[in-house]
Formats: C-alpha cells, structure tokens, sequence
C-alpha cells in the first residue's frame, strides 16, 4: 500500500481487500462506512494528507476479526444459478400489487414480520432452499450466528407446534 501513496493511491483497492479477503464490515461492523469516509477524505483533501486517513483504516483492516464466510455464500449462490440449480418464488412472496396479481395467488398468505413478536414469522420462504451462510463466531458475525441460531430455534418450535 506505501508503494500506493507515490500518488497511485485507489481508495477502492482497501475496500476491495475488505470485501474479498475478509469481510470486516460483516465481522466488525461500520468499516464500509469508515472506508467511504476514507475515500471521501482522499477525494476531498488529497495526498499527501490523507495518508493518515489511510493508514488508520489499513491499520482497522488488518486488525479486524475475519471471515469471508458471506464472500463464499454469495459465490455458492451465483454458482447455483449459473448452473440452473433455481427454485421457484413461493406465491406467498410474489408480487401482489399489479393488476392481475390476485388472481394468480400472488401474495397469498404472505406474513408480514413486522406485526409478529420479535420479527419473526415462522413461514418458509424457499421450500428445498439451501443454506449459503455458515456465520462464523467472531465479531459482529457471532451475533448473526447467535440471532440465525435464535430463529432456526423458533423455527423448529413452530414446526413442533404446528404437527400436534
């Protein structure tokens, strides 16, 4: 990155590491919009000032918890699709709104998360789906995993239940 500051500097370069080498902002959330400040500094002041800038958030990646965990779910996803391993939309989360929506079963018993306690719906929103997202437990990422752990709980409750 020092080889950068001759005046060749990207700010897009550290973001790109962010992203692709260990999805800090997923792990330690607040680093996207430490970098868009970055970039924004870099734009508004110039080389050779914001150097620090720069470094602060070179120093805030490299000591950041990692993971590339949501990097490999997304790849595994477009994967997926590149190969038409697609499943279809439930009708319950399909478009209702246009004309003619009704009448195809559009919407139809769709859920609305918002209205349940703590925001959860225990309703499948892709039957057969896969699972892309493996969370790791280190940072912010471990509070996701808790939360997804939380709500695969409740889900299984709902599912127990439903079947009695």
């Amino acid at each position: 990155m020092c080889r950068d500051f001759a005046g060749l500097f990207d700010p897009r370069r550290t973001t790109g590491v962010a992203n692709t080498r260990c999805d800090a902002d997923g792990v330690e959330g607040g680093f996207f919009e430490l970098l868009f400040t970055c970039h924004v500094n870099h734009e508004a002041i110039g080389m050779p000032e914001a150097r620090i800038i720069l470094g602060h958030a070179t120093i805030y990646l490299a000591t950041a918890p990692k993971s590339n965990r949501a990097y490999k779910a997304i790849d595994a996803a477009l994967e997926d699709v590149k190969l038409g391993r697609t499943l279809p939309v439930p009708m319950h989360l399909r478009d209702g709104h246009y004309k003619g929506a009704k009448n195809l079963g559009n919407g139809d018993g769709y859920l609305y998360p918002h209205d349940f306690e703590g925001g959860f719906v225990p309703q499948r929103c892709l039957e057969g789906g896969r699972q892309y997202y493996e969370p790791t437990t280190h940072g912010l990422e471990g509070r996701i995993k808790e939360r997804l752990d939380f709500f695969r709980q409740q889900w299984e409750k709902a599912k127990q239940d439903t079947a009695k």
